[in-house]
């Protein structure tokens, strides 16, 4: 908060006010986007770049907020800080918002018959001092003040996760810019089945903390946002992030007499430990037989968990290339029920599916059984074991990449943005 008070500036402020119409995109910033001092966007993959109408709205992450990163951004596309428009009367009510949580006093709250206060109040003390509510009322006061400088507004367009930041930004465009355009872009290919906390429910839709319509990557996913939202409502776009997968599709493996496994981690610090912690207890006669590939998250502090590894465990880091020359390389891949699982199906590759930390299960749970889901980590032994006798066939990827992720064109990329 305090970084962005000292690189707030009024060029910028003064450049967007001047623009007649004016897409807003809300994005992540992360550390990985800056390397080799160029900003390379992870997220809609450069497609959007020095375009006029769009500004990006960044949320900075892991410390990535400095002078040099601002400079990069600059350089390949138009965005706006929180701050450039907040005076330091808002600063001054932001903070007494943040702090006000610490005096909320739960009463009973019911779910059902089931009193579930002791659920928020741990929400409430685990999420207090989190950057993502710190981050949501900052948004607040941000389209307040648009709204009295009187921004022309055409849409606004989400990262759409269904996070605290989502619903932030929603709800405010909904309460200040009510007649505009408001989008949801999913651009991530999770299981559904699986995650289903990505789905918004028919109360948030009340509430306007979702999108009006919601954008997908394929038409696989549309049936779960049926009750939520109208046909009309549920389109699909380009799969932006995912298009160098077809790029791929093409590459034959390597010979190899290893037996490689291609772990994918989340950004979660504990979901990785746990992760790693079931490689770490697999058995030293498995552990002889396998190299693992370990590709972290780019928002992981990877020094720390790879402090965390066994002496026992053979591994590789790979976060330098392209995920999908691993995918290639690997005999099977080890991951979560999200896009890695898309990617690897894709590729024709045998997969270890585990629950993600504090996860729930599907309702369905015969497909995912199907696809090498493993309850623990007894269950990963024994799938290593049985995949590493294994001969597997191949067949067609470009048929699955296409179901799973929407490709790109610029009638397809016009619709989103019109």
């Amino acid at each position: 908060m305090i970084k962005l008070f000292f690189y707030r500036n009024d060029k910028r402020k003064n450049k967007i006010l001047k623009v007649k119409k004016i897409i807003l995109l809300d994005i992540f910033m992360i550390k990985s986007m800056f390397d080799g001092k160029k900003f390379k966007d992870r997220y809609y993959g450069n497609f959007f770049n020095k375009n006029k109408e769009i500004f990006f709205l960044p949320i900075f992450f892991n410390n990535s907020l400095n002078k040099s990163n601002l400079s990069s951004l600059k350089e390949r596309a138009n965005y706006i800080l929180h701050s450039d428009f907040l005076t330091l009367k808002d600063f001054f009510l932001i903070l007494i918002s943040f702090l006000k949580i610490n005096f909320i006093k739960e009463k009973k709250v019911f779910f059902g018959r089931h009193n579930i206060k002791k659920l928020i109040s741990n929400e409430l003390s685990e999420k207090r001092y989190s950057h993502a509510l710190l981050n949501a009322i900052t948004t607040f006061y941000f389209f307040k003040q648009l709204k009295k400088k009187k921004i022309n507004l055409h849409a606004g367009i989400d990262w759409f996760e269904n996070q605290i930041v989502d619903k932030s930004f929603n709800y405010c465009i909904s309460k200040f810019f009510p007649k505009i355009k408001l989008k949801g872009y999913m651009g991530i290919n999770a299981d559904l089945n699986v995650n289903n906390f990505l789905i918004p429910s028919i109360l948030e839709k009340k509430l306007n903390l979702c999108p009006k319509e919601i954008y997908l990557i394929n038409n696989h996913n549309k049936k779960f946002f049926r009750d939520i939202y109208k046909p009309s409502k549920i389109k699909v776009a380009p799969a932006f992030r995912n298009q160098e997968i077809f790029k791929y599709l093409k590459f034959q493996k390597n010979k190899s007499n290893k037996f490689r496994v291609l772990v994918i981690f989340t950004a979660s610090y504990l979901d990785s430990i746990y992760i790693i912690n079931d490689i770490n207890s697999l058995s030293d006669d498995l552990k002889r037989k396998v190299t693992f590939i370990f590709r972290f998250h780019n928002y992981s502090n990877t020094s720390e968990l790879i402090k965390k590894i066994h002496n026992s465990v053979n591994y590789v880091t790979a976060n330098s290339k392209s995920i999908y020359q691993f995918i290639i390389k690997a005999e099977c891949i080890l991951c979560r029920p999200g896009t890695s699982y898309y990617e690897a199906k894709i590729f024709q590759k045998p997969l270890i599916l585990t629950r993600r930390i504090y996860g729930i299960l599907p309702v369905n749970k015969k497909k995912l059984i199907k696809d090498g889901f493993c309850f623990d980590k007894s269950e990963i032994e024994k799938r290593l074991q049985f995949l590493i006798k294994k001969k597997l066939n191949k067949s067609a990827k470009k048929k699955l990449a296409g179901i799973y992720f929407n490709t790109i064109s610029a009638d397809k990329t016009k619709n989103f943005l019109k």
